[in-house]
């Protein structure tokens, strides 16, 4: 009777590390579901702007304004119709990027650069750049 008690309880403590595993798999299970979707929301979102924006490339709205007036109220309009794609687009990858993997390790994610942040820094050198040079080339 005892070595059956022995070998029960054994038996109990070698499958206990497989029984305490099976909460945290679900858990891990939901927490990939999250990241997944969050990560295919803001792929959607990224092609989303990027597909708006080459169709209107397509379409030249201002081609049917006539008097110079009316071409620049257009051309205001397009541009900023572009900056909003630009910075839909910019912001998805930047949250794509910041995202962290749920299986990740806190000395992994310490030791992982952010690269959300240097896609941040990147950007603000890229606007400086573009609009020096856009200033550059038109004499303002």
């Amino acid at each position: 009777m005892t070595r059956t008690l022995f070998r029960s309880l054994v038996g109990c403590l070698l499958l206990a590390p497989a029984f305490a595993q099976s909460k945290p798999l679900h858990s891990q299970d939901a927490k990939q579901k999250a990241y997944e979707a969050t990560l295919e929301s803001l792929q959607s979102r990224g092609t989303a702007a990027l597909d708006a924006e080459q169709l209107r490339e397509k379409s030249d709205e201002c081609a049917t304004a006539g008097s110079n007036a009316d071409r620049d109220q257009c051309a205001a309009r397009d541009l900023l119709k572009t900056a909003n794609n630009y910075k839909e687009y910019a912001r998805a990858i930047n949250n794509i990027l910041r995202l962290k993997e749920p299986d990740a390790s806190a000395v992994e994610l310490s030791l992982t650069p952010n690269k959300g942040r240097e896609f941040q820094t990147a950007e603000r050198y890229w606007l400086v750049y573009r609009d020096t040079q856009c200033k550059a080339s038109s004499g303002i």
